[in-house]
C-alpha cells in the first residue's frame, strides 16, 4: 500500500499521466496525502505539470482537490503553483474554480509568496483576477514590504500602484517607503512610492523619509525629497542630526545646513547635531557644523551634556582638540556635576584621560555627590584607569559626600554593578594600594565576600598574570587577614614605601 502511494506521488511529480491512470485504476487513492499533508494535485502543481493537473482535476469527482489545504504547511495547489512561478498552472486553476481567498487565517496569499519569489507574470495574473495586494501575513507584513526587504525592487515598483495600504508599519516601525530609504533601493522605487501617496512622515514611525535618507547617506535622495516635499524647520534639524550619526555624510549635512537646518536645535533627548557629530567622532563634520554656527559649549537641555563631553566619550582626541581650539570650556559641568573627565566612558581610555588633564581639566573635579573620576573607576572596578589617573594627579585620599575614599568605595561590594567575577575588583584594590592608598574604614564594614575570596581562594587563580606584576598576591599589598578583621590597616612599610601617612 505504501509503495503504491509513493508511486502515485512520484508519477504526479514527474508528470507521468499514463502511470497515474494505471495506478488509480489499480486502486490507488486519489485523495491520499504524503507526509507533508500534500495531495497529488499539489505535487503536480508545484512541479509545473499542467497536463497532470488537468488529468487529476478531471478524475476529482468529489471536487476536493482544488481547495484542499496541506495539513503541515497550510498550502493549496494554487499557492504552490504561484510559489514556483508556474503562471500557466495558476491560470488553469483559476479558470477551473480555484478561489483566491482559500487560505488559513494569517498565512501568506499566493500573490504574497509569488511577489517575494519574484515571479512577475504570476503576480500580474493574480492582480488581474482581483487578488488584494495589501493582504498581510500573520506578522502584519505585506507583499510590498517583503519585496523591498528582500531587495526585489522591480517587483516592488510594479506592486506599489496596486497597493492602498502604503503606510503600514512593520515590527521595526518602518513603512515600505522608510524601508526603501533605509536600504539601497533604486531611486525609481522611492519616487513611485511617493507619487502613489506613501506618507514621507508617517506619524507613528518616529522617523521621516528624509531622516532615513540622511542617516543612510543618500545625497541624491535627500535633494529630491527636499525639492519635492515641504519640510518643517524641525524636520530639517532632525535630518541633520541623523546625518551626523555617520562619518561619511558631510555632503548631506552641507546641503541641509544650506536649507536652514540648525546645528544647535535639540531633539527630545536634548541632543543637537553638535552633540551627535562630536560623539560620532567625525572631525570634518564637527568642523562643518562649527563653521555653520555650531556652539562648542552647547548645553544639552535634558542632562546638560556638552559637545566636549561627547567627544571624550567616543573617545576621539582629534574632535576634542578641535572643540578646545574653537573655545570649548574645560571647566563646564553637566546637571549632575560631571566634567568632561567623567565622560571618558565605561572602559576608560587612558590616553584620553591624560590628554584632558594635560589640557587643564582638573583630575580631582567632583560631581554632585562628591565623587572624583577615581571614585567612579574604583566603584566600577576599572582598574586600568587607576594608574593613569593617579599618575596624572588624582588624589587617592579624596573623599566623596559620604566621606569615602576611592579604596573604600571599591571594597563596598553592595554598591558595585556586578559580583560575577572578582578578578577586576582584586586588580583595582591591588593597584590602589600599590599606588599608596590606605584602607581606612571600620572593621565591621570589611565585606564578607572579600574575606571569603581571600581565605578560600588562591588570589593567583583570579589574576590575569600577563597583565599584573609577577608574584601578585592581595596580601602583598600590605593587608593581612588579622589586620583586615581587627583594624583594616595596611602594614606600616607600605605607607613609608609610598610616602603616605595614615589619615
Amino acid at each position: 500500500m505504501a509503495q503504491a502511494k509513493d508511486a502515485l506521488f512520484r508519477a504526479a511529480e514527474d508528470g507521468n499521466v499514463p502511470e497515474l491512470r494505471r495506478l488509480l485504476e489499480s486502486g490507488a487513492d486519489l485523495y491520499d496525502t504524503d507526509r507533508y499533508g500534500q495531495t497529488v494535485l499539489m505535487r503536480a502543481a508545484y512541479n509545473g505539470r499542467l497536463e497532470t493537473v488537468r488529468f487529476l482535476l478531471e478524475r476529482d469527482t468529489r471536487g476536493k482537490l482544488m481547495e484542499a489545504i496541506s495539513s503541515v504547511c497550510s498550502y493549496t495547489a494554487l499557492y504552490l503553483a504561484a510559489w514556483n512561478g508556474h503562471a500557466d498552472i495558476v491560470r488553469f486553476l483559476l479558470d477551473h474554480g480555484a478561489r483566491l481567498d482559500t487560505r488559513p487565517a494569517g498565512s501568506e496569499t499566493p500573490l504574497f509568496i509569488a511577489a517575494v519569489a519574484n515571479h512577475l507574470e504570476v503576480v500580474r495574473l493574480l492582480l488581474e483576477r482581483g487578488m488584494n495586494a495589501d493582504t498581510p501575513d500573520k506578522n502584519g507584513r505585506t507583499a510590498l514590504r517583503e519585496t523591498i526587504h528582500y531587495k526585489r525592487y522591480e517587483m516592488a515598483t510594479f506592486l506599489a500602484p496596486h497597493c492602498k495600504d502604503l503606510d503600514r508599519l512593520d515590527y521595526n516601525k518602518n513603512t515600505p517607503l522608510l524601508l526603501a530609504c533605509k536600504q539601497n533601493a533604486k531611486f525609481e522605487l522611492i519616487k513611485v512610492l511617493v507619487e502613489c501617496g506613501a506618507d514621507p512622515r508617517p506619524p507613528e514611525a518616529g522617523n521621516t523619509a528624509l531622516d532615513m535618507a540622511a542617516r543612510y547617506s543618500k545625497v541624491e535622495l535627500c535633494e529630491w525629497l527636499v525639492e519635492r516635499i515641504v519640510w518643517t524647520a524641525e524636520e530639517l534639524h532632525s535630518a541633520l542630526r541623523r546625518a551626523c550619526e555617520r562619518d561619511d555624510a558631510d555632503d548631506i549635512a552641507r546641503f541641509l545646513l544650506k536649507r536652514g537646518a540648525d546645528p544647535n536645535f535639540p531633539n527630545q533627548k536634548g541632543l543637537a547635531a553638535m552633540h551627535v557629530a562630536s560623539m560620532n567622532g567625525s572631525q570634518e563634520m564637527v568642523e562643518l557644523l562649527i563653521q555653520s554656527g555650531g556652539d562648542v559649549n552647547l548645553e544639552g537641555v535634558v542632562d546638560g551634556i556638552r559637545p566636549l563631553f561627547c567627544a571624550t566619550k567616543s573617545p576621539n582626541q582629534d574632535v576634542a582638540a578641535l572643540l578646545l581650539a574653537h573655545g570649548a570650556c574645560r571647566t563646564l559641568r553637566d546637571k549632575k556635576g560631571r566634567s568632561a573627565l567623567h565622560y571618558t566612558g565605561t572602559d576608560r581610555d587612558e590616553s584620553m584621560i591624560g590628554y584632558l588633564i594635560d589640557q587643564g581639566v582638573d583630575p580631582n573635579v567632583v560631581d554632585n555627590v562628591g565623587m572624583t573620576l577615581l571614585h567612579v573607576t574604583a566603584l566600577h572596578f576599572e582598574w586600568r584607569a587607576v594608574s593613569a589617573l593617579v599618575n596624572n594627579g588624582a588624589d587617592l585620599y579624596a573623599r566623596d559626600a559620604r566621606d569615602r575614599t576611592p579604596l573604600t568605595v571599591c571594597t563596598q561590594w553592595e554598591e558595585t554593578r556586578s559580583l560575577e567575577d572578582p578578578t577586576d575588583s582584586l586588580k583595582t584594590i591591588y593597584w590602589l594600594m600599590e599606588l599608596g592608598a590606605v584602607y581606612e574604614d571600620k572593621a565591621e564594614n570589611f565585606p564578607e565576600i572579600f574575606e571569603h575570596t581571600l581565605v578560600d581562594c588562591d588570589p593567583d587563580d583570579y589574576i590575569n598574570r600577563s597583565a599584573m606584576p609577577l608574584g601578585f598576591n592581595v596580601l602583598d599589598a600590605g593587608v593581612t587577614m588579622d589586620e583586615a578583621h581587627q583594624s583594616c590597616q595596611p602594614k606600616d612599610d607600605v605607607c613609608h614605601r609610598h610616602g603616605h601617612s595614615q589619615h
